[in-house]
């Protein structure tokens, strides 16, 4: 009933997702020889590069989850997301096997990386198109979510 403070919750929730995300992602990056040494020995040296590249997904998927999860579900952009979600597959899968073969894991963690990039940034301008940060009311209007929601 409130959308004010609706939005205010979810920025705040947002921004603790974020920033764990970054910390997190950082953590990843720099600690990730030892990571790879303690879990599966020395023997695994060429994860250390993978495991860098899986870094940058923490921060990514906080960001993609924030704006899916806080703001286009809950304004009824379910298709967006699916739309988004079922894109950035078939990107994942056409990147995968231009670049696997000759990259091998390498490859395959980029394009994964690339996948989620894909899918961050259409969820931000998803969002940025159907409520500008910079403007307190949605384009898309809620109530037809809300009434079939409480009317069951």
């Amino acid at each position: 009933n409130e959308p004010e403070e609706a939005a205010r919750l979810a920025t705040i929730g947002a921004t603790v997702m974020i920033l764990s995300g970054i910390a997190l992602g950082a953590g990843l990056f720099i600690f990730a020889p030892q990571c790879i040494r303690i879990m599966t020995g020395s023997n695994f040296e060429p994860a250390v590069t993978v495991l860098r590249i899986f870094a940058f997904l923490p921060p990514l998927l906080s960001v993609t989850y924030s704006v899916g999860l806080q703001w286009l579900l809950p304004f009824g952009q379910d298709g967006v997301v699916n739309r988004i979600i079922l894109t950035a597959g078939a990107l994942n899968l056409v990147i995968a096997l231009a670049v696997a073969p000759r990259f091998q894991h390498v490859g395959m963690a980029a394009s994964v990386l690339i996948a989620e990039i894909y899918v961050c940034l259409s969820m931000v301008l998803a969002v940025a198109a159907r409520r500008p940060f910079w403007k307190g009311k949605p384009k898309v209007d809620p109530t037809p979510l809300v009434s079939e929601v409480c009317n069951g």
